[in-house]
Parts: C-alpha cells; sequence; structure tokens
C-alpha cells in the first residue's frame, strides 16, 4: 500500500497531487495538513533550543519496509533544505532541518507475524528552532532588571538616623509598603510567564524571580533589623557599622552570586 502515515498525529488530511513516472521509477507527491504534537523540554528558557520532528511510517505496516529520503531532490547545501523560507516562527530561527533514523522498541507486534520487540527503524524530518533571546529578555527580564534596581535604591537609601530618614522623608516603616509593591509586580510577571510556558519543574529563567524574592525579603528584614533589633543586641551592632554598610555592600554579590549558581546548574 502507497503512502505514510504519521503516528500521534490526529485529524491528518493527505490528498494526493501528483504521480510520475520514469523509467522504472515512479514518484508520488500527497498533500497533508493535521495536527502534530511534540514534548519540549523547558528547563533552559530562554538559552533553549527546540527539535521539531515529523516521523514517519509506511502505510503497509511492515517492519521489513524501510522509508529512505529522496536526498538527490533536495539542495542539500542548504543548511535548512525542505522549508519553505518564508515561515513565520513566532520567536525562534530555523537553525537546520536534516532527516535521521531512530530504532524503536515495541512490546507488541501488532497482531502481525514478527517476533516480539524486534526494532522498527523508523524515519524524522527534523527541523532545529533557535529562540530568539531578544523578545524573551524584553518581556522577562527587563522588567526583573528594573525592580532589581529600584530595590538597591531603596537599601542604599535606608539609614538607620532617624533624624537623616526624617529629613528626606522617607521612614523605615515605608520599606514594607515599597518591598510588597514590587514584590506584587514580580508575582504577576511569575504567573504570567507560568500561564505563557506549560512545564512540571523549574526552567532557567525562575532563577532570576527567586534571587528577587530573596532581595526584597532581604531588604524587608534589614528594616526590621534596623528599627526593632539594634537597641536590644549589641552583638548585632556589626550589621549596622557605618550605616548598615555590609549589608548594602553584601547584596548586589548575593543576588548575582544566585544566579550564577543557578546559571551553573542548569546549563552545565
Amino acid at each position: 500500500m502507497k503512502g505514510v502515515i504519521f503516528p500521534g498525529a490526529t485529524n491528518v488530511k493527505m490528498d494526493q497531487v501528483y504521480e510520475a513516472k520514469s523509467g522504472k521509477q515512479t514518484s508520488l507527491a500527497w498533500n497533508f495538513d493535521g495536527d502534530f504534537t511534540q514534548s519540549f523540554d523547558y528547563s533552559k528558557y530562554p538559552l533553549d533550543y527546540k527539535t521539531v520532528s515529523l516521523r514517519l511510517w509506511p502505510k503497509d505496516f511492515d517492519p521489513s519496509i524501510i522509508l529512505m529520503p529522496d536526498i538527490k531532490s533536495y539542495d542539500m547545501r542548504l543548511r535548512t533544505f525542505g522549508l519553505d523560507p518564508r515561515i513565520i516562527l513566532q520567536g525562534y530561527t530555523v537553525s537546520e532541518t536534516y532527516f535521521s533514523y531512530n530504532l524503536t522498541h515495541y512490546d507488541t507486534n501488532f497482531g502481525l507475524n514478527y517476533p516480539i520487540n524486534i526494532p522498527f527503524l523508523e524515519v524524522y524530518f527534523n527541523v532545529s528552532l533557535k529562540r530568539n533571546i531578544l523578545s524573551a529578555f524584553m518581556i522577562n527580564l527587563l522588567p526583573l532588571l528594573i525592580v532589581l534596581i529600584l530595590s538597591f535604591g531603596v537599601l542604599h537609601i535606608m539609614t538607620s538616623e532617624e533624624e537623616v530618614s526624617e529629613k528626606y522623608g522617607f521612614k523605615l516603616a515605608n520599606i514594607d509598603n515599597v518591598c510588597a509593591a514590587m514584590l506584587f509586580v514580580v508575582v504577576l510577571l511569575h504567573i504570567r510567564l507560568r500561564e505563557t510556558i506549560t512545564y512540571d519543574n523549574i526552567i532557567y529563567i525562575e532563577i532570576m524571580y527567586f534571587a528577587i524574592y530573596f532581595g526584597l525579603i532581604y531588604i524587608t528584614f534589614l528594616g526590621f533589623l534596623v528599627m526593632n533589633v539594634k537597641k536590644k543586641h549589641g552583638w548585632l551592632n556589626f550589621l549596622f557599622y557605618n550605616d548598615c554598610l555590609l549589608p548594602k555592600a553584601l547584596y548586589l554579590p548575593a543576588i548575582f552570586g544566585f544566579i550564577l549558581w543557578g546559571t551553573v546548574n542548569f546549563l552545565k
């Protein structure tokens, strides 16, 4: 039986376009349309790569039949052969296309007169995609960078001297409100990211969100110490030396150190 099928695809419609004979060779062309589903790994988003694979079986389901790509009919000098150059993939750039084979073992012979676990040689047409990091940066990372700068500004103007804080109209009691407002923004961005990318595990870009969460909690906790603990525990005076110089100096190194640790672990 002539033709191919697409395992795992749904609502597939195929129409034969032409049939041409050249000597002993017969060429048939089909136009097909359908819903093709494939699971992807988003753990390294937005520095991830995707490979979209079109899996093909012969229509006459027989392990002895092997599909072979007609390599001579493609311009193999192109890295993206077999793909319309006008195709639009939002957020991605096509890196390359290629054919591949994969040996697949099934625990059934599908009712055929073949031994169980005989490997099926399946052919794939693969499209490698590279994510455009600029759009992901503008949507996800730029707002976080702004929040980080604002939070560092709040930390910088924090002072344990009441007369100074009253002079500039900023009291330590306002720190909780400012941090809560920035936290609300970050949580909304985080929820939006999770709604956009359906993935059960933690993804790389979430390391940035966790770093901002840590930073806002850090500032809030330091403000609490300045307001309530300084006069009760003299052994904590090193934290308040030179108007909390040490905690302020450690803020950005701690944030970027956490991001660096997450980068090493996620991208290794």
